[in-house]
């Protein structure tokens, strides 16, 4: 029976194919390629990278907005309507935190530093000609 569906959504697979992958336990997804046809891509089992999720995109729309989903135990159905949830199983999340983030404040100054700061004249302060050359001609 699951094997009609398959058919039925548009792909030209035999069904002994699909039972000897289904066997062996691994996801993968029926699909369409660039070429229209139609193609098994085996997914990392829990890995999520960008570039694959980049990769399923395009062929969820080669594919007419249809792919079958086997994720070790059972078939799924993938359409527009529920991409996004089998878009965030197989694309990454942002980290909360980056390992090794620049910190925003720089290091802290010393104290003729900040006397420095204090004392120096604000641009707004300074006449336009400032630093330029005035001449009277």
């Amino acid at each position: 029976m699951k094997y009609q569906i398959i058919t039925a959504m548009g792909y030209d697979v035999h069904p002994m194919d699909i039972e000897a992958r289904a066997r062996m336990g691994r996801p993968f997804v029926i699909c369409k390629d660039a070429l229209g046809d139609t193609d098994c891509l085996e997914l990392p089992r829990y890995e999520t990278s960008k570039p694959l999720a980049q990769l399923l995109s395009h062929r969820m729309r080669k594919s007419g907005g249809r792919m079958v989903h086997f994720d070790g135990k059972r078939f799924h159905a993938i359409t527009w309507d529920n991409w996004k949830e089998f878009w965030a199983m197989v694309a990454p999340g942002k980290p909360d935190t980056y390992k090794y983030a620049i910190p925003l404040k720089g290091p802290r100054r010393s104290e003729a530093e900040e006397m420095f700061e204090e004392v120096k004249p604000k641009l707004q302060d300074l006449p336009k000609h400032a630093g330029k050359a005035v001449y009277p001609w």
